[in-house]
């Protein structure tokens, strides 16, 4: 009899996929394990990359936080300390919340920059909240959402990386 190379696999809805691999149909177990994995080794979970041992975007991201204070030194801004707590994930996935130094001066982008370097979370999927103000904008700075003015009053008031 001919052997098959693969099995075809029937969808819900009656049609085949084209997979060549059965669907990734982990535990909860094994999924935490494979994204922590993946996250580790910068290569998506279910990717057919294989990981190259560093994450591609390390050398854009590398050191953010030190040029971006380098960067606005002399812009008469200040520095502020701020906690960042993401909605996006488990606190296990990213690492916790953590603390940040970031000039007044500083863009949201920038700032984008800064948390992707320390936590992983890559720019583009950062929507960020400060004491209820979304920051949309990624052009605007910190200033402009009065981040400089409540971060004084309540420096433990957490910057959010919201969900929606």
């Amino acid at each position: 009899g001919a052997t098959f190379r693969y099995k075809p696999q029937h969808g819900i809805d009656g049609g085949f996929l084209s997979e060549w691999e059965p669907l990734y149909e982990a535990s909860t177990v094994k999924a935490d394990a494979d994204k922590l994995k993946a996250f580790q080794s910068g290569v998506p979970v279910g990717s057919k990359y294989e990981p190259t041992g560093t994450k591609s975007w390390v050398p854009v991201f590398e050191n953010a936080e030190r040029k971006l204070l380098n960067k606005h030194k002399d812009k008469g801004g200040e520095e502020l300390d701020m906690l960042v707590v993401s909605d996006l994930h488990r606190h296990e996935e990213y690492g916790g919340p953590f603390w940040i130094k970031v000039p007044s001066t500083a863009r949201v982008r920038e700032v984008r920059l800064v948390i992707s370097e320390k936590c992983g979370i890559l720019p583009g999927l950062q929507r960020m909240s400060y004491a209820g103000k979304q920051m949309e904008d990624a052009e605007r700075k910190l200033e402009h959402y009065g981040v400089k003015y409540w971060n004084k009053k309540f420096p433990d008031w957490p910057l959010y990386i919201r969900r929606y």
